[in-house]
């Protein structure tokens, strides 16, 4: 801390007119309050809030809850866009719009922020200020473009701007699993493509959750772990994508629907897993039938036709997976023929095991 201070100081001193002054106050204050000099944290406390009242680091400082935000900030963030998001789906706007007012005061860079924006937007959409509804999709858009959430929001701008209506019904996140983009009839030539009942196929198993909704580096981690020390053998790779807001992290590398049925038999019986998977949607899919859903199918479709041509099929219970896969099987009508070996004396060949034992 000595040299710290020592630094920042001499900097002050000696270029006072420097770029990111602000920043040198900022962590002034934590080393001086860290130090316990309260009077000169207060001094650097009120210089950023004087001098930089508009910066991110002001509004940090400026909230009467900085403490209680600086110790348990991620954890109020997300109960308060939780709180939002429900008072959203109850049809209370009026809490949404307590809850963004303390979340863009207290948590103006939070990761939460696109989301809070999204649900306010759609609040006041419902509310009947659809002017601040455009404002709000706009700013998802235009400052967040990474965000989970602001390819719905471009969505649904795009559509209003080509003279869409909007939709009556509140959007629901648990419309994704009934969503696809392709509507009942409208293929009329009969050449919709079909779900498919193969078996001995290359299989997939798969999670799916709407994005936000969980821990998804932790997921990821245990699931990953439990590959590698449940798999000494076999490779299991593991991939992540989005769809509309909708994440789906896919677990690949089955050769058929046994296979996959297997190790979901054996995650699934595994009780630090089963609790983790909890309230996540699984599902066995085929890299074949993966392709239709979202599109033709939706996933409760899926799950229709899951239920009815793959539930009933009957597994082996003593399917073993920690197994190589690569191993090469020559079918005998297209093995090459050998050349034969010279025969000895007695009629037999040099090979001391002729039978292949």
């Amino acid at each position: 801390f000595p040299l710290a201070e020592k630094t920042m100081l001499r900097l002050l001193a000696d270029f006072p007119d420097t770029e990111g002054l602000d920043d040198i106050y900022y962590h002034l204050f934590l080393l001086y309050g860290r130090t316990g000099h309260g009077s000169e944290a207060q001094k650097y406390r009120d210089l950023l809030l004087k001098e930089y009242p508009d910066s991110k680091l002001a509004a940090l400082l400026g909230s009467p809850l900085y403490e209680m935000i600086a110790r348990q900030g991620r954890h109020m963030e997300d109960s308060v866009y939780a709180q939002a998001y429900q008072s959203y789906l109850r049809g209370d706007y009026a809490q949404v719009e307590r809850d963004y007012a303390f979340s863009t005061q207290n948590f103006p860079h939070g990761v939460h922020r696109a989301r809070m924006l999204f649900v306010r937007a759609m609040a006041n959409l419902y509310a009947g200020e659809r002017d601040t509804f455009m404002v709000s999709l706009k700013e998802v858009v235009q400052n967040y473009p990474k965000e989970e959430v602001a390819e719905l929001a471009g969505a649904i701008v795009k559509g209003l701007d080509e003279g869409r209506q909007l939709m009556d019904e509140r959007l629901d996140a648990s419309s994704i699993w009934s969503r696809r983009t392709r509507r009942e009839g409208a293929d009329s030539t009969g050449t919709a493509k079909t779900l498919s009942d193969e078996r001995y196929t290359n299989f997939m198993f798969l999670l799916a959750y709407p994005a936000a909704s969980l821990d998804e580096n932790l997921l990821l981690y245990e699931m990953a772990r439990y590959n590698f020390t449940s798999y000494m053998v076999r490779n299991f790779d593991i991939e992540i994508t989005e769809d509309r807001g909708l994440r789906l992290m896919a677990v690949k590398g089955f050769l058929s629907y046994d296979e996959v049925h297997a190790y979901a038999q054996k995650l699934y019986a595994d009780k630090h897993m089963a609790t983790l998977l909890k309230g996540i949607r699984s599902m066995l899919v085929s890299e074949e039938n993966m392709k239709l859903l979202g599109t033709e199918y939706s996933f409760d479709d899926y799950k229709q036709f899951y239920d009815a041509h793959f539930a009933p099929m009957r597994v082996p219970g003593d399917l073993r997976l920690d197994e190589p896969t690569d191993l090469k099987v020559i079918d005998p009508d297209d093995a090459a023929p050998e050349e034969e070996q010279d025969e000895g004396e007695d009629g037999t060949t040099g090979d001391d095991f002729p039978y292949g034992f």
